[in-house]
């Protein structure tokens, strides 16, 4: 089978995705017209030429520096900072997860960055042509899951949500700021908000000063979602974060923990706990190096491990794409793909018992073997 028919072959079967960013998942066409309909400063007045920008991958075979790579999130930060462009964000995601033929979903998103807490490296001055009015934490939430809802209703499509907390928010507001987010996601439990996550610069902040902020959840329904072992100095430094996360934080989720498949003593924890594990097949030498290290190993190992989109706008890559990239890979046959998207439907985090015994009907009603 060539590569378009398997492409074909696997973009019309039933999927999950348990890690999309909200900001990383914006198509061109669409941050283009809301950045004009609401105000929003773009680097081009040329929509061509914005398209070519439009990307966190090599451009004319140079890689971006990092300051250029955050520029590229600043785009979409800029335009989810107006309320009714959120909503139509996050109602347009669910159209296009439903056009991939992806039944179930978890979006992320840090509320933070379109609220009082702006990211870093974003100035208002520098995208907003006149300055929104700051949005509460509250507002920036709900307008989301009212897109979402909206986008669930017309397509069938289950998505939940995710609150992250940006790494570097207690260096700029405090840890408080990042209490609130957690005190957030316990407000939001029973709506449609099934998770806290923990990005960003994993290299700079560990995830040890986040334990308490994390320990709010503990007994309520948010479970807790962490990107863990992806950034930072050497393996080493990456798997005692993967250990923090999941004995202090208690994660029930990790994101990438790229050098796992090392240490056979985290593998078992992994499959004891049920920890389940979110990989993004996507090259990015510069800080993250092969992305799907190991990913075969821990799929043998029987690690609830599962492939996800993570920001497939910028990084052009979709979820299909990432299947068929591992499948060719690793010679995977039906087996080995049922057994991935089975992960992802038996790992997922769901709003109730509910939604949990719709979204695996709607599964085994379309082949996968759960």
């Amino acid at each position: 089978m060539d590569e378009s028919q398997l492409y074909s072959q696997i973009y019309s079967f039933p999927k999950a995705d348990l890690h999309i960013h909200v900001d990383g998942n914006i198509k061109k066409n669409l941050l283009w017209k809301l950045a004009r309909e609401y105000g929003v400063r773009l680097p081009t007045d040329d929509e061509k030429e914005f398209e070519k920008l439009y990307t966190i991958n090599p451009i004319n075979g140079v890689s971006l520096s990092e300051a250029e790579v955050l520029k590229r999130f600043a785009w979409p930060i800029a335009v989810m900072r107006h309320p009714e462009a959120l909503k139509q964000i996050a109602y347009n995601q669910v159209l296009d997860l439903a056009k991939e033929n992806i039944l179930y979903a978890e979006v992320r998103f840090a509320p933070g960055y379109h609220s009082k807490y702006p990211a870093p490296f974003y100035n208002p001055e520098d995208y907003e042509i006149d300055k929104f009015p700051i949005m509460s934490l509250e507002t920036v939430v709900e307008k989301v899951l009212s897109g979402l809802e909206k986008g669930m209703k017309e397509t069938g499509t289950q998505v939940n949500l995710t609150l992250s907390i940006p790494r570097e928010t207690i260096k700029y507001y405090g840890v408080e700021s990042a209490y609130e987010i957690a005190r957030l996601a316990i407000k939001y439990q029973d709506k449609g908000v099934v998770a806290l996550g923990l990005d960003c610069n994993e290299a700079e902040f560990p995830p040890d000063p986040f334990y308490d902020a994390f320990r709010l959840t503990w007994g309520t329904k948010i479970r807790r979602d962490t990107h863990s072992g992806e950034m930072g100095p050497d393996d080493e430094y990456k798997l005692k974060n993967i250990m923090v996360c999941a004995t202090s934080l208690l994660s029930d989720g990790q994101i990438h923990a790229l050098p796992l498949s090392q240490n056979s003593e985290m593998v078992s924890r992994f499959k004891k706990l049920n920890i389940r594990l979110a990989r993004n097949p996507w090259d990015w030498p510069e800080v993250r190096g092969t992305a799907e290290d190991g990913t075969d190993y821990l799929l043998k190992e029987k690690v609830l491990i599962s492939l996800c989109s993570d920001d497939p706008a910028l990084m052009q890559q979709s979820l299909t794409q990432g299947f068929v990239k591992m499948i060719k890979k690793y010679n995977w046959k039906e087996f080995e793909v049922n057994k991935i998207i089975a992960n992802s439907v038996n790992s997922g985090f769901y709003r109730d018992k509910k939604q949990e015994k719709l979204v695996k009907e709607m599964f085994k009603a379309r082949g996968i073997i759960l």
